[in-house]
């Protein structure tokens, strides 16, 4: 009787496994706020996406004791995506430039990555994910490596009928180089305006 049990609760638990992964992997970009997102509405393969750090806002990076080890005034983001997305499959693009500005250590670069967009509802909301990235800042006269080697999520997408797209970032970079001084993660913060496409929604499939 209690392996049955158990048998049912490990089936159930894999069955929503299967339904989350499914769900997680719907997403397309939509120019319109419908839901689901209206036929020819979709904006597919080759769409730019920008961003830049919001004016008044700063880009901060901290250690996980809250220990500020950098921040910036300005940033820019800019990538493209690679696919139009679907019921079945999630957003993908390449990163094609990323920019610190009026940064108080030397925060650069070493590897763009690629990212992906995730639909995570309700209504028009996406997660993004950064593969393969890289960056390099100077701790206590140290260099400093961190990436995204094996998929980090960096925080939320987010647009409405009322209110400009916008990306809230919040997410945390393992070291992958650097000596003991280095700290072993860093937690990254900052809120960006989605500044093209000018309108875009983000959805779990089209119509």
């Amino acid at each position: 009787m209690k392996y049955a049990k158990m048998l049912g609760l490990v089936t159930a638990a894999a069955l929503m496994a299967m339904l989350w992964a499914g769900s997680a992997s719907a997403t397309v970009l939509c120019s319109e706020y419908k839901t689901p997102c209206p036929q020819g509405k979709g904006l597919g393969k080759g769409t730019q996406l920008e961003m830049s750090l919001r004016t008044g806002e700063s880009l901060t990076i901290t250690d996980i004791a809250k220990t500020l080890l950098d921040t910036c005034t300005g940033s820019t983001v800019k990538g493209k995506t690679t696919n139009d997305g679907s019921a079945t499959e999630t957003i993908k693009g390449n990163v094609e430039s990323i920019t610190y500005e009026n940064c108080k250590s030397t925060l650069k670069d070493l590897k763009l990555g690629t990212f992906e967009v995730h639909y995570v509802g309700p209504k028009t909301t996406g997660e993004l994910t950064s593969i393969g990235a890289e960056v390099t800042m100077v701790v206590a006269g140290s260099s400093c490596d961190y990436g995204t080697v094996g998929g980090v999520d960096l925080g939320k997408m987010e647009s409405d009928e009322t209110e400009s797209p916008e990306f809230d970032e919040e997410t945390t970079w393992e070291k992958e180089e650097g000596g003991f001084i280095c700290p072993g993660s860093i937690i990254v913060k900052g809120i960006y305006n989605i500044t093209a496409p000018a309108k875009v929604y983000f959805k779990e499939k089209t119509a």
